[in-house]
């Protein structure tokens, strides 16, 4: 079955006609907004880039703080063990995760391992 060009072109205008009207058209709440504001003709961005949390709470200048729970050591603080018995479960699940992976990885290099010595010849 043969389609003339006229036939293919019209449904191709069609088409984009029906795909340019679809998407030119606001969808409510989707309109332009105002003017961007304006400083000596320059656009005033300052308002989009304000931050709308707390994230710079402590920007000025200040000594460091301890970010773990520690205890008095022998010699200088050290963790709290609670701390460290976070980081044992994740020493011991991040191992586990290695070991485990080595061993799958080895045991399908074992799978896919092919024989290359030579056969005998039943015939000889």
């Amino acid at each position: 079955m043969r389609v003339s060009v006229l036939k293919a072109s019209v449904v191709a205008a069609i088409a984009a006609a029906a795909f340019a009207a679809g998407s030119l058209a606001p969808v409510t709440g989707q309109s332009r907004a105002g003017g961007v504001p304006r400083v000596n003709g320059k656009p005033d961005l300052n308002g989009l880039w304000q931050a709308v949390n707390s994230a710079n709470w402590d920007i000025q200048a200040h000594s460091a703080k301890a970010a773990l729970a520690m205890r008095q050591g022998p010699v200088v603080p050290v963790p709290a063990k609670e701390v460290l018995a976070f980081g044992a479960i994740a020493l011991f699940a991040s191992m586990t995760n290695i070991v485990s992976g080595f061993l799958i990885t080895d045991r399908m290099l074992k799978m896919f391992k092919t024989d290359r010595t030579p056969k005998p010849d039943k015939g000889a």
